[in-house]
């Protein structure tokens, strides 16, 4: 599995970002946690940012050696800032190519987009599914192998046919999508994105669809929103206030927290949307995401 790193806010080096945190993007392509499939992230990494004065496409950095086998990312990652970055580091899917044309971040035009995760043997489960759904324009524009750079395309193609509503919508019909066709050719996938305009970062917790479990139709329920700090408090003042019956335990994941465990919450899913509509943030995109349940009791909490 690739790692990923997303930021924003005030203006950072790359330096900081990548280099000094006791768990860094640099520690994790040798040293990494967890890891559900190789060893390490040394199949060629990406950076991409943003100007901080400039509203320009943004600025990416890719290279196929390891990350820390780059002598030029140290000298530019002390002399670039930006407010907005996304990286990750690779560990390519065995038969992929190592190549500059499947080195995230992808990019179109302002937006910049990093995937964490694989469809199982995608050149010959949903690779031609997915492709049949694009739209004509960001069908052409595929240049490598990926399963990754496919999930853009869709998440791209979406955007356009939905092209009034927020972009939120169109990550909950992409993942969604994606998840109706594993289901239904019985394939494993993971599917963690996070995509930027370089004004906002919006990714889902980790949807993972499991060919064993699939037709059990066992899943915790969890929702996601995308919001501002205010906003996220009047939506936590406004869950709070709800009838106690199955509310009492509700929390909501947010864009600038870490993601937190929830109850099911389809009850209130259609209850809270109105209001939002009503009250709090008309745009708000909402989606649940359904996650297979690890154990009989409790809930997968990775």
């Amino acid at each position: 599995m690739c790692r990923l790193l997303a930021y924003l806010g005030s203006p950072i080096s790359l330096e900081h970002l990548l280099y000094k945190p006791e768990h860094s993007l640099i520690v994790q392509s040798y040293q990494p946690r967890e890891m559900i499939s190789g060893v390490v992230n040394a199949d060629g990494f990406g950076v991409g940012w943003y100007h901080n004065q400039k509203d320009t496409d943004p600025f990416i950095y890719k290279n196929t050696l390891p990350i820390w086998n780059d002598i030029n990312l140290p000298s530019l990652s002390r002399y670039v800032e930006s407010k907005c970055v996304l990286a990750y580091v690779r560990s390519a899917t065995p038969g992929q190519a190592v190549d500059f044309a499947n080195c995230q971040p992808f990019n179109h035009r302002q937006q910049l987009f990093i995937h964490n995760g694989r469809i199982e043997n995608f050149r010959k489960t949903l690779h031609r599914k997915i492709r049949s759904t694009l739209t004509q324009e960001f069908y052409e524009k595929i240049n490598g192998s990926t399963d990754s750079e496919h999930i853009f395309a869709l998440l791209l193609s979406q955007s356009q046919i939905n092209k009034h509503r927020p972009p939120e919508y169109a990550l909950r019909t992409t993942l969604l999508t994606l998840l109706e066709m594993a289901k239904r050719y019985q394939v494993e996938a993971s599917l963690n994105v996070i995509f930027s305009n370089g004004h906002r970062l919006i990714g889902s917790i980790p949807v993972f669809a499991k060919r064993a479990e699939i037709s059990q139709d066992k899943y915790d329920e969890y929702i996601y929103l995308t919001m501002t700090p205010e906003q996220k408090q009047a939506l936590q003042e406004h869950i709070q206030a709800m009838p106690a019956a199955g509310y009492a335990n509700a929390k909501i994941l947010y864009e600038d927290t870490t993601p937190e465990r929830l109850t099911s919450l389809a009850r209130i899913e259609e209850a809270v949307r109105s209001q939002m509509q009503k009250h709090v943030m008309p745009e708000v995109g909402v989606f649940l995401s359904k996650r297979l349940r690890a154990q009989k009791q409790g809930i997968n909490d990775d």
